[in-house]
């Protein structure tokens, strides 16, 4: 007999769905455990014993679990346990960083630290046209400026991007040439295209940094729940479940879609 096991977990509870190969799906949920991954075995456990199983002996049976972790995010940004961000964008915008209202971007002091800000020479026209790229070798000394100064994680995200992303893919390149991955280790590079084709740069940004700044909590935790899952039995790769319905390996996550299905309704929402 095989098995599908999708789980949930929130502060309030952690449910399961058990189904196996007949279409026979069973429901169950339990409080939460001080440390969540108990919560997940639990729930496997009590979901086990209605099909006549141990925990380890359904998980064997197991092809696919699907995991749904919707508050971690939000958990996150509440209690600014994110992480630090190094922003690479058009220079003459360091300091409002694309935003257009009155006063300071809302994300410098919470999302990304003001001195964790650097700005380079690129140009990609209101037609999207490169017209300018960016410069080797000021995007090797900022970027060493940014790690330097503690940078977990960077983002990049250009004037105009959505347009054409050439310039910030080529940002990227320059990066991870000048700093092999042996070298700049756990430090991921982003570009605020591939998470956002929104036009207005100030919104693409945000989705972009709010991805960042969550990056590492989400992935710790779901890193966690596999290597969890894989002790107790369990013989495949953890799939994370997004809000729209859809899924994708725990390498290819992004963050914002497993707590929203619209990136731009939320970044409105989080600044009014």
């Amino acid at each position: 007999m095989e098995f599908e096991v999708e789980l949930e977990t929130t502060r309030d509870h952690t449910t399961g769905f058990i189904t196996d190969a007949r279409g026979r799906k069973e429901e169950i949920t339990v409080k939460p455990a001080q440390d969540s991954l108990i919560s997940l075995i639990t729930c496997i456990e009590e979901g086990s014993r209605r099909y006549g199983y141990s925990a380890k002996d359904l998980l064997e049976r197991t092809k696919r679990v699907i995991l749904r972790s919707p508050e971690i995010i939000t958990d996150t940004l509440e209690k600014r346990e994110g992480a630090r961000i190094g922003l690479v964008v058009s220079k003459g915008q360091e300091k409002k960083v694309y935003f257009k209202g009155n006063g300071e971007n809302p994300a410098i002091g919470f999302i990304v630290a003001k001195e964790m800000i650097v700005g380079i020479d690129g140009k990609i026209s209101a037609e999207g046209e490169q017209v300018l790229k960016p410069r080797e070798e000021e995007v090797k000394d900022k970027v060493r400026y940014l790690l330097e100064f503690g940078a977990g994680i960077i983002v990049v995200s250009l004037l105009n991007a959505a347009l054409n992303p050439a310039n910030e893919r080529l940002v990227k390149e320059i990066i991870e040439s000048d700093y092999p991955r042996h070298y700049l280790g756990a430090v991921p590079v982003l570009v605020a295209s591939d998470f956002s084709d929104e036009r207005n740069n100030f919104l693409r940004t945000t989705v972009c940094l709010v991805n960042a700044y969550t990056w590492f909590n989400l992935n710790d935790y779901l890193r966690r729940a596999e290597s969890f899952l894989q002790k107790n039995g369990y013989n495949y790769s953890l799939l994370v479940g997004y809000t729209d319905g859809g899924t994708a390996h725990i390498n290819r996550v992004t963050p914002l879609k497993t707590c929203v299905s619209d990136h731009i309704a939320f970044i409105k929402s989080m600044y009014g």
